[in-house]
């Protein structure tokens, strides 16, 4: 079952203060979601001690090794939690990588959580960097900058930052104070999120400045000209591999002058899907697929198996998977006498299914061309694959290939137990580097933004979103195919797809649906929620058998029920 990680009793900082009293703490916490994440659910969210109606409190623990967060309020009026712990020891500044969820975490690994609307993790990952952290003599949080990255359940990343007593801006005040993406493939997309700004005067200036300004593009600015509060949104577009910085300048009509740091990084080498189908074969359908990193292409796995997923750019969708036979590990080396995992018995496994499309029975061969770790995590890999669909002699060829040949050195965030990142110091007149604020629109697609504010993407509508809605359907359908423990993960992501894009269509839809659609949809949240369970159950090998059963007649429902949005 998802759990939501009860919370410490916290020293609430964002309280409306009686006259005469002291001002409150300033404090501010960002929240951007990635088009999937489960607890975001895609949307962009900030909260503001400044805005009546947002609450944002701390607290530390009594042996000072965990901060927590609570938040309400924002574009949307919900409440969230946080938990930030050291893995032994006060929480200090420095890098935490390999955050595991906070009540379970191992001994020694930093813990992390961040929870609310009902929703929170069954595992995840991630990464926090304490940038500054000082307790008030009565043991309240004086001052607090965390910036986070949380992936649930092995899907899109939950990013932002918590900021708490930050000293005044020389010039218009904003929220987030820095910006620091999800690392992404060369020529990939990040996501676009909004930085708040409240201008005293009126802003005279909007531009990204910085040796890397080129890989931060402006898509919407709302504050040139404006005197009130606006949104400026910008996206992490890498054209070079490695660590980029640069500052998105705020000037106003008194000359005030705010930089907010701009923060990604690049991997290097090759990523992408390409494979080929004879006339005949069932799977390719006679046809060339391509994708590269514009699309959505995931994989992990260990030397026991890896398994992709990609979400194509254009809306196509596959799932890959690669085992060695039984005692043994996946080794630059080719595979032959594979058979459909995870039905392959002792020898091989091999499976490459999507756009509704699988095999019943397959046979073929891979080679691994490159299989690289850094710890447990996979570095780089390289598979080429042929698969012969019912043993028919048409054949699937293909290769896999993510960040294949990719030596790039990790930006300071990105190892565990440095010191806080220094983001340097912006340039000045005599040393520019300065990017238009309204660029042309980049090739790569955008990534859907669904609410909150002035958005790069229109609010879908009711049809739209019952075709996302059903489309997710079909692929959870695809992933509870190829059920194994290797392969929950993807089944959960799957799963949080279909809610992300459930919440959209209720959104959209309102109050205006009829009686068959108001029960699809509590037809689908009721079999999500089942679905969620049985997945913990058979991960952890309680009654396995009956998990399956209860697995695949969920899914069912849910593939059902989306018909019928």
């Amino acid at each position: 079952m998802r759990c939501l990680a009860g919370l410490l009793s916290f020293a609430v900082l964002a309280l409306v203060a009686p006259a005469g009293a002291a001002a409150a703490t300033p404090a501010s916490v960002t929240m951007f979601s990635e088009s999937g994440d489960y607890i975001g659910g895609g949307v962009q969210r900030t909260f503001d001690t400044g805005v009546a109606g947002d609450l944002v409190s701390t607290s530390v623990d009594a042996a000072g090794q965990s901060l927590g967060v609570s938040v309400s309020g924002g574009p949307y009026g919900d409440s969230y939690g946080m938990s930030f712990v050291a893995p032994s020891g006060p929480l200090a500044p420095g890098v935490y990588t390999g955050a595991q969820r906070s009540p379970f975490r191992e001994p020694g690994r930093p813990g992390m959580e961040i929870t609310g609307d009902g929703r929170g993790c069954n595992t995840l990952s991630g990464s926090f960097e304490v940038r500054d952290l000082a307790r008030a003599a009565d043991g309240s949080v004086e001052r607090a900058w965390v910036v986070y990255e949380q992936h649930c359940d092995g899907g899109p990343a939950l990013f932002g930052e918590v900021r708490v007593g930050a000293p005044a801006a020389a010039g218009p005040r904003t929220a987030p104070t820095l910006v620091r993406w999800p690392a992404l493939d060369v020529n990939g997309g990040g996501q676009a999120v909004p930085v708040t700004v409240w201008p005293s005067v009126a802003i005279t200036e909007v531009a990204v400045v910085g040796e890397a300004a080129a890989d931060f593009v402006v898509r919407v600015n709302d504050c040139t000209g404006a005197a009130a509060v606006c949104e400026v949104w910008v996206r992490f577009l890498p054209l070079t591999p490695g660590t980029r910085r640069a500052w998105l300048r705020l000037t106003d009509a008194a000359g005030g002058r705010t930089d907010v740091p701009l923060q990604g990084f690049a991997y290097g080498g090759e990523t992408g899907l390409t494979m080929t189908g004879d006339p005949g074969d069932y799977i390719g359908a006679g046809r060339t697929w391509t994708y590269g990193p514009e699309s959505r292409i995931s994989g992990g796995g260990s030397r026991s198996g890896m398994h992709f997923s990609i979400d194509g750019a254009n809306g196509d969708w596959w799932y890959l998977d690669f085992v060695p036979a039984d005692g043994d590990v996946l080794a630059p080396g080719t595979y032959n006498g594979a058979t459909r995992y995870p039905f392959n018995g002792t020898g091989p496994g091999l499976s490459i299914s999507g756009e509704g499309r699988g095999c019943n029975q397959l046979s073929g061969s891979f080679t691994v061309n490159e299989l690289t770790f850094s710890g447990s995590a996979v570095k780089s890999v390289s598979i080429s694959f042929e698969q012969h669909c019912e043993h028919a002699a048409p054949a699937l060829r293909g290769t896999i290939k993510v960040r294949a040949g990719d030596r790039t050195t990790p930006a300071p965030w990105m190892v565990g137990g440095s010191p806080p990142d220094d983001p340097g110091i912006p340039p000045t007149k005599s040393n520019p580097s300065v990017a238009p604020s309204t660029p042309a629109p980049p090739a790569a697609p955008l990534i859907p933004v669904l609410g909150g504010g002035s958005t790069p993407a229109a609010a879908p509508t009711v049809a739209s979103a019952a075709r996302r809605t059903e489309r997710s359907a079909r692929r959870l359908r695809m992933a509870g195919r190829l059920l194994s423990r290797a392969r929950v993960s993807t089944i959960r992501s799957a799963a949080n797809a279909v809610a992300t894009d459930l919440r959209a269509y209720r959104k959209a839809l309102g109050r205006s649906g009829t009686r068959s659609q108001r029960a699809a949809v509590k037809k689908i949240t009721s079999s999500l929620r089942t679905l969620r369970r049985a997945l913990t159950r058979y991960e952890k090998g309680q009654n396995r058998r009956a998990a399956k059963r209860t697995i695949a007649r969920s899914i069912k429902t849910i593939r059902t029920s989306a018909r019928r949005l």
